[in-house]
């Protein structure tokens, strides 16, 4: 592939690098750097780089890559030795549009260049998982916005063409001198090489999942565990890994692998020594450097023990610092489980009908009991949904967009029904709340409800139905009878990009792609009706939708022919562009699809109590120091031995 100058989208990558870094007569300029960059690699992970053993080695050759660029006036300069590194080397644009896709990273994961180069990451969700590349995008956007300092490498998986699953530790690196326009350089080493992060093929785990005949009951399950797990003061002289920055978790706790790294810290699987349980350790590091990270991170802990339910992920408790005062970072002890289902979507694992009937039903008995406790989740996408091997389960995860909302069955959209709530004694209240909680950019793009597009301040359950609808549709896909192959599974709706209508936004910008998550939207659901466009709230999202091309609705019964009618009709139900006549939960508990299996025992488990947490209804801002004692309090309800008097907060 040739690195057009111009920024001009390059064509198709051929085998082995490119002609213009391997003729013999390349300006000597090239030469001299291409050889500079080999003895870069030589002097950092040595000449067999496919055998590096440190971690360390990574990070120095790809510090060494980054002084480099500074001073390199041609990504092409970079020269052969990049594709023939030993390491996956790839390099997007600003855009996350592939650029460089080295010969390792071929050889690993089978996509040629000619099936990755001048394609958007976003757009192959069969090699990139959704969380992946989120991660890296994030990664782009913080160099993009000029972000100064080392970044943590970032664990990321690829799917290989043979079905299994690559775990990655990637350094980026920002490409902001290059003529052809900014970027990243991605560099990364199979985990698989090191001893300490080694685990078991979760994909080859689900590959031999047996096929699901029939699901326990509630009654039958064993209840995930409700006790927190009595710790003990930490002994920081004990380390239990060889992970530098766990020494807190000893002497009770023994990692047994990392599961997942990011900007945020580290997650580890590790084994309770007291009692043998495994359980899931999420580090998050320097918890108060930026007061709204931390408020969010006092939020969910808050929401999180407070829902008891065996399809929401359970914290086992909250590792005491020695110092409550002074700590910074926080030890988070999660049930665990193995896999989820992002992995399951992306795995050569077929489902059957029953599968998904049931994962369905675990999903909406978890909404169901969520939103009953004045709950909504914001984020809910595959890869938030924990799931269990044997016997089958799911856990809704990652609450960290969550928030408690007033009346969570209302969803005002039209301006009269919004006169009679504020001409009630409490509506003008209860929408001043929900106004102040829920403007933020929320729900990953593809499982994004059409009333946050729409800039909707007063969406309400809603958004988690549609999330759950956009789920059900990739459940869907993975019944053979509907798509033969788990190369050809996709989200509903992968829109590229989503122009700023969502809540916040200062104005209204048009969609400059016709892939942006609006029309994606509308090319599969086709073209609102008048009767719901005149109930959207804002008069410019209204004109922008009847200025729309008519489209006509593709059928769900062609996307998925495997799937049963009554699927298709529960389908259409979760995913009415207008929340009004969207289905509710207890729509959809009630539907026919779900009727064979349901138990009302299990469905009539609500919460006792809505949740409020003071803090949010706090005028001002929270300071630093207001969240410190907060999150001690919170600290303190697992360690109730602990904790002094009069600081437990009301929440």
């Amino acid at each position: 592939m040739n690195y057009h100058p111009q920024g001009a989208a390059p064509p198709p990558m051929a085998h082995g690098p490119p002609r213009t870094m391997m003729q013999g007569n390349a300006p000597q300029g090239v030469a001299v750097m291409n050889g500079t960059v080999r003895k870069l690699l030589r002097q950092t992970m040595g000449d067999q780089i496919e055998y590096v053993t440190s971690i360390p080695q990574v990070r120095s050759f790809v510090a060494a890559v980054d002084s480099f660029c500074q001073t390199t006036e041609s990504l092409a300069s970079l020269g052969k030795s990049l594709y023939a590194s030993g390491s996956v080397v790839f390099v997007v644009d600003k855009s996350m549009r592939v650029i460089l896709w080295n010969d390792t990273a071929v050889a690993l994961t089978g996509f040629t260049r000619d099936e990755v180069a001048g394609r958007n990451f976003l757009d192959l969700p069969g090699l990139v998982p959704v969380s992946s590349s989120s991660m890296l995008e994030q990664a782009l956007f913080s160099f993009m916005d000029g972000a100064n300092g080392s970044r943590a490498p970032l664990e990321v998986s690829l799917f290989a063409k043979a079905g299994h699953e690559l775990r990655l530790l990637c350094e980026c690196t920002p490409l902001v001198g290059n003529p052809a326009g900014p970027g990243m350089l991605v560099v990364a080493q199979d985990l698989a090489m090191y001893d300490n992060v080694k685990t078991q093929r979760e994909m080859a785990a689900l590959a031999e999942t047996p096929a699901l005949h029939a699901m326990p009951s509630a009654a039958q399950q064993a209840a995930p565990p409700t006790n927190p797990i009595v710790a003990r003061n930490p002994n920081p002289g004990r380390g239990t890994s060889a992970l530098t920055g766990w020494d807190e978790i000893a002497p009770h706790y023994q990692i047994e692998t990392v599961l997942g790294q990011g900007s945020y810290g580290q997650v580890v699987r590790c084994k309770h020594l007291p009692t043998g349980d495994v359980v899931a350790i999420k580090k998050i590091q320097n918890v108060f450097s930026d007061p709204i990270d931390a408020k969010r991170i006092l939020r969910e802990l808050c929401i999180l023990r407070q829902l008891k339910h065996r399809n929401i992920v359970q914290i086992r408790e909250i590792l005491c610092p020695a110092d409550l005062t002074s700590f910074q970072n926080l030890y988070v002890v999660f049930e665990f489980l193995p896999s989820d289902l992002e992995k399951l979507l992306h795995s050569p694992q077929f489902l059957t009908a029953e599968h998904i009937r049931w994962l369905l039903l675990d999903l909406l008995k978890a909404l169901k009991y969520m939103h009953s406790a004045s709950i909504v989740h914001r984020d809910l996408k595959p890869a938030n949904v924990l799931l269990n091997l044997s016997p089958v389960a799911i856990k809704i995860c990652d609450f960290g967009l969550a928030r408690t909302i007033a009346n969570p069955t209302s969803i005002p959209s039209t301006s009269s029904s919004k006169r009679k709530r504020d001409a009630s004694p409490t509506g003008a209240a209860a929408k001043k709340k929900i106004q102040r909680q829920l403007t933020e950019h929320v729900v990953t793009r593809w499982y994004r409800a059409p009333e946050i597009i729409f800039r909707d301040h007063d969406y309400s359950t809603g958004i988690d139905v549609w999330s759950v609808g956009c789920i059900f549709a990739e459940l869907l896909s993975m019944q053979k009878t509907s798509v033969p192959s788990h190369f050809n599974r996709e989200p509903l709706f992968p829109g590229v990009s989503c122009f700023p209508l969502s809540p916040g936004a200062s104005q209204m910008a048009l969609p400059q792609d016709s892939r942006d998550q609006l029309n994606t939207i509308l090319r599969v659901l086709g073209s609102m009706a008048d009767d719901d466009i005149a109930e959207v709230a804002d008069p410019d999202v209204r004109f922008y939708l009847r200025s729309l091309p008519p489209q006509a609705p593709k059928r769900f019964s062609e996307l998925y022919p495997g799937a049963e009618p009554e699927a298709i009709d529960l389908l259409h139900q979760m995913l009415h562009m207008n929340p009004r006549k969207r289905a509710s939960v207890e729509d959809a508990l009630n539907h026919p699809y779900l009727a064979s299996i349901r138990s009302i025992e299990e469905e009539d488990v609500v919460a006792s109590y809505g949740i409020e947490l003071e803090f949010d209804l706090r005028p001002g801002t929270l300071s630093i120091a207001d969240i410190r004692k907060l999150m001690a309090a919170e600290i303190g309800y697992y360690h109730p031995q602990k904790q002094q008097p009069n600081t437990r907060a009301r929440h």
